[in-house]
């Protein structure tokens, strides 16, 4: 494929243009790839993880597609990656652990997918930068992680989380997130 040739290609904008199929397995050859927006296409298929190589990637977006399979967990050890938005997929599984190994993760949108399991603890002093984080209309279950919680701006020394949205209404009870008083920002009926 070209988009794999295109070394000095920083940019990749192809957001709402009504484009289908696979992303081009190549495309985690395009080195310099900074900004890369495939949001509001038909996009499906598994999202390629094998990213290791996009070192200055800092801006994903593959939200409002159709892929399907599991997070990857290379996107989480991006050096420079701020910004990743999953919403609105396909997406099953669980939500890597690996979550914490993301030194400059500023936003984080995985909500409206199929996602299971229990939300990850993190590691204590990391995603310190993290400001938005959105898990709900998923079927993850259990009880929002403390480490996450101590993110809020409303703990003691305050995080940078502003946003934590999860699936934690009542009823039914109990919800299937459980959030203490002060974590969630909002609340829904996944």
């Amino acid at each position: 494929s070209l988009v794999g040739e295109l070394n000095s290609l920083s940019d990749l904008w192809v957001s709402h243009n009504d484009l289908t199929g696979e992303i081009p397995t190549e495309i985690v050859n395009a080195f310099n790839l900074e900004v890369l927006l495939l949001n509001g296409n038909d996009f499906n298929g598994p999202i390629p993880a094998n990213v290791d190589n996009l070192l200055e990637l800092f801006f994903v977006d593959f939200s409002n597609n159709t892929f399907s399979g599991t997070i990857p967990p290379a996107f989480f050890s991006l050096p420079k990656l701020e910004i990743l938005y999953f919403s609105n997929n396909t997406l099953v599984g669980t939500i890597p652990p690996s979550i914490s190994d993301s030194p400059k993760l500023r936003d984080l949108y995985l909500d409206g997918n199929l996602l299971s399991g229990s939300i990850p603890e993190i590691v204590n002093g990391t995603l310190l930068s993290l400001e938005e984080l959105l898990l709900s209309f998923n079927d993850l279950t259990g009880t929002m992680p403390s480490s996450i919680c101590a993110l809020r701006n409303n703990s003691m020394p305050p995080g940078n989380l502003v946003s934590l949205h999860a699936d934690c209404v009542i009823p039914p009870d109990p919800p299937e997130i459980i959030c203490t008083a002060g974590c969630c920002t909002q609340c829904t009926f996944g």
